[in-house]
């Protein structure tokens, strides 16, 4: 395989005073690949009797066992490797705002994110022209190999038991397999085909935070706080090749998607020692935390965490946490929503 990757970052920071600053961070990536692997298989390929390109001497086999067709177990390398040539691009701007309102800090940021993603499938099969194009029969007027849906309008894929399309007569291109090599230039040519697959996924996360490590003091020590607001949107889309996305390729048969979904949250979060310097003590705090979010899609949640941090000596210190965590899975994925 090759593989190429170029990227650039770039950061940028402006001093408004001695408290506040101004943030920038862009960066942009892109990535090439290309590769041949395996090419497309059959398990079996359909050959009548009358096919043009079965020789006297196997006829007569086929005849004397009374065999109408064979099947011919085939790994297709003559017929193109298939491969991918795929291109990522990848970029990402963060512009904000942080420094210090009295004795709380804060930052207010803003931040999107995009990644295209361009993948050619490389030697797709179609696959009803395969089957057209090893389906070949004698001409009887002209004696010339030919493919049996030049010759019978009315043609039955034996494959499909089903009538050849229009896909599959237009400029079909008669070809044998019976050995390596056995598959033209030109066959290959037809039935194959580059499939082009695009993607696209976008995020776009507005946030706030403010904290302060001592909001008020107790015998303890400091009570420290922090909380925040953020809005996060994501966005996706794959477009996908036409005769992949019907199943008429070689390839799995994937339909384009897309989706979209924001979520709202807000987060609080204090620390609250309790207890110092006593004996069996060294310092016993507690730990609360709360968020709350807002989904487009499945409405409102709840997360929280109690956590309890108890320093017995310098050495020798425990932890305790009981909490409230929710995941959420797309069970039955929607498009275009």
């Amino acid at each position: 395989p090759a593989f190429d990757r170029f990227s650039a970052n770039f950061q940028l920071n402006f001093e408004l005073n001695e408290n506040h600053r101004m943030f920038f961070e862009g960066k942009y990536s892109k990535t090439e690949s290309n590769f041949y692997g395996q090419p497309a298989f059959d398990q079996p390929i359909r050959i009548r009797r009358d096919n043009a390109y079965i020789s006297p001497e196997l006829g007569a086999l086929m005849d004397q066992a009374n065999l109408s067709q064979l099947l011919v177990y085939r790994f297709n390398v003559d017929a193109g490797r298939r491969g991918e040539d795929v291109e990522r691009q990848t970029s990402r701007a963060v512009f904000g705002l942080e420094g210090y309102l009295g004795d709380w800090n804060y930052e207010v940021s803003a931040n999107f994110g995009q990644t295209t993603i361009s993948r050619l499938n490389l030697n797709n099969r179609i696959n009803e022209r395969w089957h057209a194009g090893l389906d070949a029969v004698v001409d009887p007027d002209t004696g010339k190999i030919v493919c049996r849906v030049d010759v019978d309008p009315n043609a039955i894929n034996p494959h499909t038991n089903a009538p050849y399309s229009s896909m599959a007569r237009n400029g079909c291109v008669p070809f044998s397999v019976f050995g390596h090599g056995a598959v033209t230039a030109e066959a290959a040519k037809w039935f194959n085909v580059n499939s082009l697959n695009t993607s696209k996924l976008e995020q776009t996360v507005l946030e706030a935070n403010i904290a302060n490590s001592s909001v008020f003091s107790l015998p303890a020590g400091d009570v420290g706080f922090a909380a925040g607001i953020e809005h996060r949107k994501e966005k996706s889309q794959e477009n996908t090749d036409p005769l992949a996305a019907l199943g008429l390729t070689f390839l799995n048969a994937i339909p384009s998607r897309g989706g979209q979904y924001d979520v709202t949250e807000v987060y609080a979060e204090t620390t609250v020692p309790l207890l110092s310097d006593l004996p069996g003590i060294n310092m016993l705090s507690v730990d609360l935390a709360g968020r709350y979010s807002d989904y487009s899609t499945i409405g409102t949640t709840t997360t929280w965490n109690i956590g309890v941090n108890w320093e017995i000596l310098d050495s020798l210190r425990f932890r305790g946490t009981l909490a409230r965590a929710v995941h959420v899975e797309d069970v039955d994925r929607k498009t275009d929503g």
